[in-house]
């Protein structure tokens, strides 16, 4: 019977030489659809991360109440996405990432990404002030962000037999990931210049006025030259 080194070096060396089944997508995988064994879906999406703020800081304070915020967080966060047509692949403690595919991808993307910040500040964060004090005297503060990329990726499932899940390759879904990550100032959505470039009219500008509503920043930490901003929010009606 082989070693457990044996049987591991084995795979990987299985995995090195095993020749790709690759197929072109246009809807977003499941798991299901994509082989365990040399199976890859090529496409191009929209990836959209979202991430709390200060999520460790909470969890040591008061498990309960961070698990209650991440709960809301994530739910609201899944509502809003899917209902601008996008896809969630994954759940990571207080993160989520979604996948939009379409000619309006990005449209819908930064929608999504709008519409959580709004509901976040007005909605979740007015609740939870009022349920922990924590939050409003105790110095921990509710915040949040969501990147935005766009791009062409593989798809391939990692892991083991009966223990595997969907592993999403390429620069948007790194980009987004770092994205969400950003902290600065009031800004809560973060894009890409090449999501920026394709945004319509209703997503770039003030209603009724030539004013842009987004900014330049050039943080560290992103693999960008720089991250388009915005602190603008869309309503929920």
């Amino acid at each position: 019977m082989a070693n457990r080194k044996d049987s591991i070096e084995q795979e990987v060396t299985g995995v090195l030489h095993q020749p790709w089944s690759t197929r072109t997508g246009i809807a977003v995988p499941s798991t299901d659809s994509v082989a365990l064994n040399g199976g890859r879906v090529d496409m191009y999406a929209t990836m959209l991360y979202a991430d709390l703020a200060d999520s460790t800081v909470i969890a040591m304070a008061n498990r309960e109440a961070s698990a209650r915020l991440f709960r809301a967080y994530l739910a609201l966060c899944a509502r809003l996405i899917v209902g601008r047509g996008g896809e969630i692949r994954s759940f990571d403690g207080d993160r989520i990432m979604a996948v939009f595919v379409g000619g309006d991808s990005n449209f819908r993307a930064v929608s999504a990404g709008m519409e959580i910040s709004w509901t976040f500040a007005n909605v979740l964060v007015p609740l939870f002030q009022s349920h922990y004090p924590m939050f409003v005297t105790g110095g921990y503060r509710l915040g949040q962000a969501v990147g935005i990329d766009c791009g062409e990726v593989s798809v391939v499932r990692g892991g083991i037999r009966a223990h595997n899940d969907l592993v999403w390759i390429g620069r948007a879904p790194n980009v987004a990931a770092k994205l969400s990550n950003i902290r600065e100032g009031q800004y809560s959505v973060f894009v890409s210049e090449e999501v920026f470039q394709t945004l319509p009219p209703q997503l770039l500008y003030a209603p009724n006025t030539p004013q842009v509503i987004w900014d330049i920043l050039r943080p560290a930490g992103v693999p960008l030259p720089h991250v388009i901003c915005t602190r603008w929010w869309l309503p929920l009606i």
